[in-house]
């Protein structure tokens, strides 16, 4: 993390701190073995890599299957670490931050979850509100929160505009950021509508 251009890389996948990478350890290695046992193996002569990827990124049951199975044979990372304090109590406050991240991360998966097939943003943002308080210091938790937020708030304020409660609308829209300056243009029941600040 004190070479720049590493931390400038991890940075780019929201790693700011030894504990971010370490946040996201998914398994070990008998985990691993366990979980592709019945994979195909990607080869030169069998490229599923190539020729399968491309057909389930858009597939959100796929994408939801496979996230669940691989949490399922998640564990923590505590006992693969090694030296993780010079005292006992160094090493009690490693431990303690680790089952922190750990529990928040898989809070996150959770929300993640939520967000995929059922599409239920208020629940999965409290999910993420939940990990955050857990892992405050987590950027990544920090943005799938804002994120979820915003979803949930043009959520409420959409639900707002169809029940022609448009000062409620636009509440739910300032909130989110969504309204610039002079107006809101929204459809409600097939007419055209203006908010004036």
């Amino acid at each position: 993390m004190k070479d720049p251009s590493i931390a400038k890389d991890l940075g780019s996948v929201e790693a700011h701190h030894e504990f971010d990478i370490l946040s996201y350890f998914v398994m070990g290695p008998e985990k691993v073995s366990e979980f592709s046992k019945n994979g195909d193996i990607n080869s030169d002569d069998y490229p599923i890599i190539e020729l399968r990827a491309p057909k389930s990124m858009t597939r959100r049951r796929t994408w939801f299957r496979n996230l669940q199975e691989l949490m399922s044979m998640r564990e923590s990372p505590l006992p693969f670490t090694r030296n993780s304090g010079q005292s006992s109590e160094e090493a009690e406050a490693f431990s303690s931050k680790l089952k922190n991240i750990y529990e928040a991360v898989g809070t996150v998966v959770q929300g993640q979850l939520l967000n995929v097939i059922p599409y239920q943003f208020q629940e999965e943002y409290r999910y993420y509100l939940k990990a955050a308080d857990i892992y405050p210091e987590n950027r990544a938790i920090q943005r799938f929160k804002d994120l979820a937020e915003s979803r949930a708030l043009i959520l409420l304020g959409g639900e707002s505009l169809e029940r022609e409660r448009c000062n409620e609308a636009l509440g739910y829209y300032e909130m989110f950021g969504f309204l610039r300056d002079r107006f809101l243009c929204a459809t409600v029941r097939g007419s055209r509508k203006y908010i004036y600040d």
